[in-house]
């Protein structure tokens, strides 16, 4: 009987508690209104200064847009005529561009970042992916015990660098 009480006590403190909680709290607070005459919009994307804008009843999108600072250059044009409503989101969308390399920039830009395998020093050759100081340190003893290497394949003849590890640096090496 003890215990049957002692449940019912605990079950009407929890209803009390749930009941003050949810039922007697204040509604939750909605966003305030935009002044009379106003509006409010968001404006992300290709414009130079993205952001929650206050503009009057009845705006175009162009004067949103001179508000952002105007739009980016790689900017899709959108319909600077379309009247805005509050809490509207526009995106502005921009246009893709493709940037290939000339070949000339990228044989002598790979030129520059190859490390020579025969000259190079330690640190130079712990710079390469895949290759720490120990196994940079095996490279260079490999090389003083054997001479220079011949060919960039050589290097798989020093232990620790197989098939999948030469093809990564193979890129990045050079005689």
């Amino acid at each position: 009987m003890r215990r049957f009480i002692i449940f019912i006590i605990l079950f009407l403190s929890i209803g009390l508690f749930i009941s003050k909680t949810y039922l007697f709290s204040p509604p939750p607070s909605s966003p305030s209104p935009p002044p009379e005459g106003k509006i409010v919009v968001a404006i992300t994307g290709a414009v130079n200064k993205p952001g929650v804008l206050e503009l009057p009843v009845n705006a175009r999108l162009k004067d949103a847009i001179q508000l952002c600072g105007g739009l980016q250059s790689n900017a899709v044009s959108p319909n600077l005529a379309q009247i805005l409503e509050d809490g509207q989101h526009i995106h502005v969308e921009q246009h893709l561009v493709l940037q290939t390399p000339s070949p000339e920039k990228t044989s002598s830009s790979q030129e520059q970042k190859r490390v020579n395998i025969n000259t190079a020093d330690q640190k130079t050759l712990a710079s390469l992916t895949g290759i720490g100081e120990k196994m940079a340190q095996r490279i260079i003893e490999y090389r003083e015990q054997n001479g220079a290497f011949q060919n960039l394949s050589d290097l798989q003849k020093v232990k620790g660098i197989g098939k999948a590890k030469y093809q990564k640096l193979e890129a990045q090496i050079t005689l």
